[in-house]
């Protein structure tokens, strides 16, 4: 679908189907990227220096209310690419420790995750979580990731939506599986469970804070029909 058709025609009219890769955005939406792309056309180092830190802070704590956490635990990035980037980037890992996915990740997880592995000595290892997406079991799905699970293991990242199949991880029921594997480690030994969450976010009604996770990365201008180049973490 991301390459495939991305609208069609009927009865004179055009139907986007862009949502899997970039929507539409509303009407809103256009108004406001057209108002601040103008007003930046009018004078954009005043603009900029007299507007940033409000309107960061504003979108914050929208993006805050809408996932049901806190403004401070919000940061803006341009993409789910971008979010995968920084948190694996900015992870405090030491060789030999171990970062885990499945087999059926996106490639900017499987790439963010390479980098980090390079930069600190960490190991990547992934499993496959089902062959058959129409097959694929929540009970299944979880177990394959818990039995996975190592002492040296301290990062997993699991796919809300799988892109390439609609397959839809239990988060929730992994992250009451580590509940008790973490309770038993050191804090610097806990598993954390990062989560991309771009093709839930905005279509899924479970909020963000319900899934148990600690770390969440999504773009918006996909399912949430938010402004292209846009993201939170």
């Amino acid at each position: 679908m991301g390459g495939g058709a991305r609208s069609v025609r009927r009865a004179g009219a055009r139907l986007h189907l862009d949502g899997f890769v970039l929507a539409v955005p509303p009407l809103p939406v256009r108004s406001a990227v057209e108002r601040h792309r103008r007003l930046l056309d009018v004078d954009g180092i005043d603009y900029v220096h007299g507007q940033q830190d409000s309107l960061e802070a504003a979108v914050r704590e929208a993006a805050a209310r809408y996932m049901g956490t806190e403004p401070d635990l919000i940061a803006l990035t341009d993409s789910t690419t971008m979010g995968l980037g920084v948190v694996y980037g900015a992870a405090r890992l030491k060789a030999g420790d171990e970062l885990l996915a499945s087999a059926h990740e996106f490639y900017a997880t499987h790439e963010a995750m390479r980098f980090a592995a390079a930069r600190t000595g960490a190991i990547v290892r992934t499993v496959r979580l089902y062959d058959d997406p129409a097959a694929a079991r929540a009970d299944a799905l979880v177990e394959r990731l818990v039995a996975a699970i190592e002492p040296r293991t301290r990062m997993i990242v699991v796919t809300w939506v799988h892109s390439s199949s609609g397959v839809r991880y239990p988060v929730r029921a992994l992250a009451e599986r580590l509940a008790p594997i973490n309770a038993e480690r050191a804090p610097e030994d806990r598993v954390l469970l990062v989560v991309d969450g771009v093709h839930g976010f905005g279509v899924e009604e479970t909020a963000v804070s319900e899934l148990g996770c600690d770390v969440f990365v999504s773009g918006c201008h996909k399912w949430l029909y938010g402004p292209r180049g846009t993201g939170v973490v």
